[in-house]
């Protein structure tokens, strides 16, 4: 399995203004064969700031996402110089267990 986590940062307003592109996203991400789980959240602290989080069945499968396209339409609606910091990184997870809950 191969966790994602990272962030955007955007200027001001620029999340409201393409929320559209970023719903259309996520949902053509989580349909993807192999996405185990696929969510992005506005920081409840920071309006600007975009939290990316998700996992993967594996490389294989987190590659055709990347290469599918939902992430270049949401860039490109972007308007330039609009987006910040963009930090997302993989993790390889051979090994996971239950924290809190089920």
């Amino acid at each position: 399995m191969i966790i994602i986590q990272g962030q955007a940062h955007f200027g001001e307003g620029e999340l409201d203004r393409i929320r559209r592109d970023i719903v259309d996203m996520v949902d053509a991400s989580r349909a993807e064969e192999g996405c185990l789980y696929y969510a992005l959240a506005i920081d409840a602290l920071e309006p600007n700031l975009l939290h990316v989080s998700g996992r993967w069945r594996d490389e294989t499968a987190l590659r055709r996402h990347y290469g599918s396209g939902h992430i270049d339409a949401v860039l490109k609606a972007v308007e330039p110089g609009r987006i910040g910091i963009l930090d997302v990184k993989g993790y390889d997870a051979g090994n996971a267990r239950t924290l809190l809950g089920k």
